[in-house]
């Protein structure tokens, strides 16, 4: 794989920015612990890939920048949250279900909108998280380059099903529209089908 240089301050990029529609539908894998609801983005950071908080070191509350991170389908959402371990665990988990309010702005990192962004496709692969969350910041604060966006668009690091992490500034956009424990019943048969398309174990 090929190496993925820091945010270039002389790039000129000509970003792709993706509108998500009013209505769209996202899907969300959650649990409640810390007080978090289905509507919770995390203020705690950086942790994960494209966690845009400020630190200077270690994770730390962040009163001003917050993340969520989401997906078009279940089957996107569970293999981004058990794909490490191939081992799908409902319990304590839940599914929250989205639908917009407003349009979205996304900033398009699949194809050659990572290119165009400045990067490659490989900052969705990739495990240096100090680099990804650079750049994650990168895109946050540099609205004169790729203007206000409400977060990020790409293809996972496990499947290639599309991902979204979205910005705090995306948070009145959210409707939640369902929102029940991932081991109801009604999600059995499905969870058994993602898990054999995707080379991984049902638990429950």
């Amino acid at each position: 794989m090929a190496g993925i240089a820091q945010p270039d301050p002389d790039f000129t990029p000509n970003p792709v920015v993706t509108v998500l529609a009013a209505g769209t539908r996202l899907t969300r894998l959650y649990t409640r612990t810390h007080s978090q609801t289905a509507l919770t983005f995390r203020r705690f950071g950086p942790i994960h890939r494209f966690d845009h908080h400020r630190s200077s070191g270690a994770p730390d509350y962040d009163p001003e920048r917050a993340v969520l991170y989401a997906a078009y389908r279940l089957a996107g959402a569970v293999v981004e949250t058990f794909g490490d371990s191939r081992e799908i665990i409902t319990t304590g988990r839940y599914v929250a279900r989205y639908a917009l309010n407003r349009d979205l702005l996304m900033l398009d990192l699949r194809r050659s909108g990572a290119m165009r962004a400045g990067t490659t496709a490989a900052i969705s692969k990739i495990a240096d998280r100090v680099l990804t969350q650079t750049y994650a910041r990168h895109f946050y604060e540099r609205d004169d380059l790729f203007g206000r966006v409400d977060g990020l668009l790409y293809y996972n690091s496990h499947n290639d099903d599309e991902a979204l992490a979205l910005f705090e500034r995306a948070e009145a956009a959210l409707e939640c529209i369902r929102d029940d424990p991932l081991d109801a019943p009604h999600y059995r048969l499905t969870l058994l089908a993602i898990a054999r398309d995707n080379g991984m174990e049902f638990a429950d």
